[in-house]
């Protein structure tokens, strides 16, 4: 661990690497073990997440926020990692004067398995979802990027 680093990846790459179990390797060289990788939100967003729905408290989720009605220009559901990102969005759109919908939340893990396994009509989106990534986020890839510390380019992943 003395030389691991740190770094900030593409969500579809975390994505895929969260449906993947790996088996590695373990200390006795017979012996095999499974990691799992789980995407974590911070404190705040997870404390967000438990005020709207109390299965937040289960560490292995990891919430994304809507408003059921709001879409962007092209029509589709945006899902926000920060529930300050999402209300500063409808307060662009809407002006800041107006009473914002009541904020939902879904997690992200659960979202991609629905629709990974057809069953998108289960949950509570409908048509296209567009995920916008939080502000310190985007600076961060832009950082790594210009320093040349990161292999991943950032894009859009279709599922």
């Amino acid at each position: 661990w003395k030389d691991a680093k740190i770094t900030t990846i593409p969500a579809d790459i975390a994505i895929r690497l969260t449906l993947q179990p790996r088996e590695r390797a373990s200390q006795k060289e017979e012996a095999k073990a499974s990691s799992i990788l789980t995407i974590v939100p911070g404190a705040d967003e997870r404390e967000a997440a438990v005020r709207i729905d109390g299965k937040f408290k289960d560490q292995s989720k990891c919430p994304v926020f809507f408003f059921e009605a709001f879409r962007t220009d092209n029509g589709a559901t945006p899902l926000y990692f920060n529930p300050r990102d999402l209300l500063n969005a409808w307060n662009s759109k809407n002006g800041e004067g107006g009473i914002p919908p009541r904020i939902q939340v879904i997690d992200l893990g659960a979202l991609v398995q629905f629709i990974l396994r057809g069953r998108a009509n289960e949950i509570p989106l409908r048509g296209n979802i567009v995920f916008v990534p939080t502000l310190d986020s985007l600076q961060m890839a832009q950082t790594l990027k210009e320093e040349g510390l990161t292999p991943y380019s950032t894009n859009r992943m279709i599922i």
